[in-house]
């Protein structure tokens, strides 16, 4: 009876840790069905910088602690020797609570991060780790934003997504199709936002066609260079008058190139957390080592985020499907010498224009804003979000399982009625 006790509690302890374990091993991003495996979390880990500093960390603090414990253990033991009758019982009590406790914890935490996960009914308006997990942080309601404003809302597009394996981003492609699908012209959606993603819609595609990926940066490198030399007077390079006044450093844009997320197959997504603060100081190190001055820099930069975008198009794109346009919206359409580099790096040949029909068969590739097709470069996620409502309430799937990784279509979104009045 005692066996069978100590059995169960081992199970109810350290059962759940071993099945995060074990799923951390998973293919797919679902906590309940195993789809195969792949050490492919790992590998992003792996190449994540702030990851690898928070292990640094932790593993600091961990061989810290355990010096620590072991050398007061040592010295409360040689006390314990000397300490007899009732003081060494409540002494060896205490020692077993402090044993014993963290475990009860961990196991009823475990437990219950389980059974949160499991549950697909959770309210989630950002992701902690967008793309590579099902962590999620909830920072809103949409009943609460219903009843402050008054009008019918509609909230977490993800959720039913990530109920079907898939990582509930990204979304905006379903848009895409929705808007630019042609039925005789391949076109390739491009979002320059802080990081640059695309949309590849193949002539006359059904959604099964369509897919997306992040494609590395966009503006948030040229911003956050632009930042830190003008000491936060300026909070992006304006008509690219920073990066004009200088010139583009070859051998440096050659080590940008080599960074290993350009070669991860898609689908695929990056970020902040990425290319971000860490990502900087790589790249103001290197430009010391080359001796570069702010603007060649800025410059160089800005060649990088064009050359990673067509990049992709190149090794991910061009060799599968035959893409006549490439419609272009976001922040990034604002800085001349970015479209410009894309336009120059999509030889042969590629054209900045404004289509008109007649062209529509051309066999360049046509790079041109979305405003030319009626959707304002700045507000094509605003739109891609009313897009998604729509669907919603007309009861219609709208995630793009090959972008997403589901295993098929779900209708997204919940939706939170106003109060009467």
């Amino acid at each position: 009876m005692l066996r069978a006790y100590s059995i169960l509690a081992y199970l109810f302890l350290y059962g759940p840790i071993m099945l995060i374990v074990l799923f951390s091993f998973n293919s797919g991003l679902s906590a309940a069905d195993f789809q195969g495996f792949s050490v492919k979390w790992y590998a992003k880990v792996g190449g994540n910088s702030l990851m690898l500093a928070a292990l640094q960390t932790s593993l600091i603090v961990a061989f810290t602690s355990a010096a620590l414990a072991t050398l007061m253990g040592t010295m409360a033991a040689l006390a314990l020797q000397r300490v007899k009758g009732p003081v060494r019982l409540i002494f060896d009590a205490l020692t077993y609570i402090a044993i014993m406790v963290p475990g009860i914890v961990i196991g009823i935490a475990t437990l219950i991060a389980l059974v949160t996960t499991f549950e697909a009914a959770n309210t989630v308006l950002a992701t902690i780790w967008p793309g590579d997990a099902p962590l999620q942080l909830h920072m809103g309601y949409g009943s609460i934003i219903a009843a402050l404003t008054g009008i019918t809302t509609v909230s977490d597009f993800r959720p039913a997504d990530m109920a079907l394996g898939g990582q509930g981003a990204p979304l905006v492609p379903f848009a895409d199709y929705a808007l630019y699908r042609h039925p005789k012209l391949g076109r390739v959606s491009l979002n320059i936002g802080g990081i640059a993603n695309i949309t590849v819609i193949p002539a006359n595609a059904k959604p099964s066609d369509v897919f997306a990926f992040d494609t590395g940066p966009g503006n948030m490198l040229i911003d956050a260079l632009v930042q830190h030399f003008t000491r936060g007077r300026q909070r992006y390079d304006k008509d690219a008058a920073f990066a004009r006044q200088g010139h583009l450093n070859r051998k440096l844009l050659a080590i940008f190139l080599r960074d290993p997320y350009f070669k991860l197959k898609p689908p695929k997504s990056t970020g902040r957390e990425y290319f971000g603060a860490s990502y900087i100081k790589k790249i103001l190190a290197l430009a010391r080592q080359y001796k570069l001055k702010p603007n060649d820099l800025v410059h160089t930069v800005t060649v990088f985020s064009a050359a990673s975008i067509t990049d992709a198009l190149h090794r991910f794109v061009f060799p599968k499907h035959k893409i006549q346009q490439l419609i272009v919206s976001g922040g990034g359409t604002q800085n001349p010498l970015l479209m410009s580099q894309l336009a120059a790096l999509l030889m042969p040949p590629a054209r900045f224009v404004i289509p008109s029909n007649a062209r529509n068969l051309s066999s360049a590739i046509d790079v041109f804003p979305s405003s030319a097709c009626n959707v304002p470069t700045d507000a094509k996620e605003a739109l891609a979000f009313a897009i998604l409502a729509h669907e919603a309430f007309h009861q219609r799937p709208s995630n793009i399982p090959t972008a997403t990784g589901a295993r098929g279509p779900a209708i997204l979104g919940k939706i939170s009625y106003a109060p009467p009045r």
